[in-house]
């Protein structure tokens, strides 16, 4: 093997050694790839009973189930809007992953930037008292639509930082009053049996055996 073969080896071997550090260290590995399939936080929302919200200069917001209804803990005490929580629960499992950043590609001032030092946002979901999943956000990306997220990683002891697209953030900006539960009652209609309207003049009362029969007027008179 001649000297000008030796050193086109030497070259490839360079550049192949290259690419594979590079492909290593900006793309995800098989196991991150399986990861972000599934989804950034994986959790069963139905075993969630307590949600932590931080935001960066607002009192803590501590939502907690109670049976099959959720309450506002913290600041004041109310029942929660049960859509709003359904929706902050779907938008934190359709988070979806742009790309992974590495802490080392930036420069001190430029890391700072992204807001993931400084927290703006954080929000913490439990179950029976075990912390099922937990992120923070930072500012807003350079893509469209797009924020800096900080998880645990993998090994649980160390942060793994993503620009993701997520509506969870402008979900979180509105106020705690915002997450009171606007209507004074909330029953499924097929557990309604009987309905009674009272006045001074008397009472006026409908009553069904099921959903599926109809309603038999039982005072006045029966009908």
């Amino acid at each position: 093997m001649n000297s000008r073969t030796t050193l086109l080896l030497f070259l490839a071997t360079v550049l192949v050694g290259g690419a594979i550090v590079g492909v290593e260290r900006y793309l995800p590995s098989t196991r991150e790839l399986k990861e972000l399939r599934k989804g950034p936080l994986n959790f069963d929302s139905a075993t969630v009973d307590r949600i932590d919200v931080e935001l960066k200069g607002s009192p803590t917001l501590l939502l907690q189930k109670k049976g099959f209804r959720w309450l506002v803990k913290e600041p004041f005490e109310d029942h929660a809007a049960p859509e709003k929580i359904e929706g902050l629960l779907s938008g934190l499992a359709g988070i979806e992953w742009v790309e992974k950043v590495e802490r080392d590609e930036f420069g001190v001032e430029a890391w700072k930037q992204t807001g993931l030092d400084d927290t703006r946002l954080s929000v913490t979901l439990k179950a029976e008292g075990q912390t099922v999943a937990t992120c923070e956000f930072g500012v807003a990306a350079v893509l469209d639509g797009s924020v800096y997220l900080k998880i645990p990683d993998a090994s649980g002891t160390g942060s793994a930082y993503y620009v993701a697209r997520t509506s969870v953030p402008a979900m979180c900006q509105s106020g705690a009053a915002e997450w009171r539960d606007s209507k004074l009652l909330r029953l499924p209609e097929e557990s309604i049996k009987q309905i009674t309207l009272s006045q001074a003049m008397g009472q006026i009362a409908l009553a069904r055996d099921s959903v599926k029969t109809p309603w038999a007027l039982v005072k006045p008179l029966a009908t």
